[in-house]
């Protein structure tokens, strides 16, 4: 939650490490915490890394990046339309 992600990145947590490579994942490793976020379309958890310095441009192994994940949590309707558009701005 974001009390976590605050808490981590006060105490100097790499908010852009990115997990080990993976092709067989739909869109690839080398995935951040902003990433895995934005795909269940938490935008607490977002706003928080957002804030605390995470890289919004930062690609998985495959180029997709945050807002990618974003479209699609939208799409899976796992984040509602004013958070979509609020987000989908910082993002972009």
């Amino acid at each position: 939650n974001q009390d976590s992600i605050k808490l981590l990145a006060r105490r100097g947590a790499e908010l852009n490490a990115v997990t080990k490579s993976d092709n067989r994942a739909t869109f690839g490793g080398k995935m951040t915490a902003l990433h895995y976020a934005a795909q269940e379309g938490h935008a607490a958890n977002i706003l928080a890394l957002i804030e605390a310095g995470a890289d919004t441009k930062l690609k998985t192994e495959k180029g997709y990046t945050a807002l990618d994940y974003l479209v699609e949590a939208k799409e899976d309707k796992k984040i509602n339309d004013a958070n979509y558009e609020f987000i989908s701005q910082i993002l972009s």
